[in-house]
């Protein structure tokens, strides 16, 4: 509704007065209705709905008060403008709590004053009923998004247990090498993975992957290093692969084919019990894998490429001697987040002390960290250990 638009209901005994306020805002543009009691006020009411009343408070007929109570009972979105004399003060602040929204003395020496009035009262209605349907239109589209969030939880949560089915039993013990980890996402779905399993020629593989970004994409990309783990545990002969370099490279170039928007890093290692050696390779995994025994502590050398960003990539392998008891310590990069040292060698150092100190487990790792008490991260932790007892 216009500025200058609208219909009006004046409720004032029939007087020239009446006539000459009429006609002014006839003028004005408005539609104007008349009525001289408040039983033919409330009938108007109910039969045109206008858009704003006019009460004089000195009409004789009307109990002002009364039929404001009666118009607010029925339509409270309604915008009353009261005339009334200036000894009508104590009148004036009753009809004022009561909801009447603006009034006016009388004499009124300027109908454009009237005008005025009204224009600001039928503007400011307007307003208000276009924050009402705002709202309603807002409250609309927050039950939307609440039922859309409580689906997309719902699908996250089954992921999730897709996903967890997916890790290897933990703790897991063969050869005499004990595999333990721990996964704590920052929303449902993790993009941190670990897997270890034994090859055809009983030697031990294992690796730790970080995905790049967090929640649903990373997640799928974990099920396709899944699948890629399975077709490497049953089919690692006939893909000869010859070293821990050629599983990162073929790794590499399964996840390009697939076109992921995402990149993995990925510390890949292989535990020879027989002859107590350790292979390994690192993509760009960070932070380093530490090597605990008897002898010391220590982190491990790092270095290479993502997966699944570059093509033709080379990796470098390592291979050293394992003491006869020794503990690999691996975290995700999301540990950091949550490590109250203010620089990254610095976080890396209290790692490395705490391994050195004998806080190897997972369990005692998570509870140094704070991780068992953190009910939310804001970013994907994973720990790991892979370890040997005397």
């Amino acid at each position: 509704m216009n500025v200058g638009s609208g219909e009006i209901l004046v409720a004032d005994e029939a007087t020239g007065d009446r006539k000459e306020m009429v006609r002014y805002l006839k003028s004005s543009g408005f539609k104007v209705k008349t009525s001289s009691t408040e039983v033919q006020c409330l009938r108007q009411i109910r039969k045109n709905s206008p858009d704003l009343i006019i009460c004089v408070l000195d009409n004789p007929s009307v109990d002002v008060l009364c039929l404001v109570n009666s118009i607010i009972a029925k339509r409270k979105d309604l915008p009353i403008v009261v005339l009334c004399s200036v000894d009508k003060a104590a009148e004036v602040i009753a009809l004022l709590k009561s909801g009447v929204s603006d009034c006016l003395t009388l004499p009124i020496a300027d109908l454009a004053l009237l005008e005025l009035v009204v224009n600001r009262n039928l503007e400011r209605n307007k307003q208000a009923s276009i924050r009402r349907k705002s709202e309603i239109e807002l409250e609309k589209l927050n039950k939307k998004l609440v039922d859309s969030l409580r689906v997309l939880e719902r699908d996250q949560r089954a992921g999730f247990q897709v996903q967890r089915g997916m890790m290897p039993r933990s703790p897991y013990k063969v050869g005499g090498v004990t595999f333990t980890h721990q996964i704590i996402p920052s929303v449902i779905l993790s993009g941190d993975f670990i897997d270890y399993f034994e090859l055809s020629d009983h030697r031990l593989l294992f690796y730790i992957a970080d995905v790049s970004g967090h929640g649903a994409s990373s997640a799928f990309v974990t099920v396709l290093l899944k699948s890629l783990s399975r077709r490497l545990h049953k089919e690692y002969e006939r893909l000869a692969l010859d070293d821990t370099a050629a599983i990162l490279q073929w790794l590499n170039g399964e996840l390009l084919e697939s076109e992921l928007e995402q990149h993995v890093t990925m510390f890949l290692g292989i535990v020879d019990t027989d002859t107590g050696k350790l292979e390994y390779s690192n993509a760009a995994h960070f932070p380093a894998t530490i090597l605990s025994s008897k002898g010391g502590t220590e982190f491990l050398e790092i270095g290479g490429l993502p997966l699944g960003l570059y093509e033709n990539v080379h990796y470098d392998v390592q291979v050293l001697d394992l003491p006869a008891e020794f503990t690999l310590v691996m975290f995700s990069d999301g540990v950091f987040e949550v490590m109250s040292q203010q620089t990254l060698k610095a976080k890396e150092d209290f790692l490395l002390s705490l391994v050195e100190s004998g806080h190897s487990s997972v369990d005692e790792l998570s509870n140094h960290l704070g991780l068992g008490k953190a009910r939310e991260v804001p970013d994907d932790i994973a720990l790991f250990t892979v370890a040997k007892a005397g």
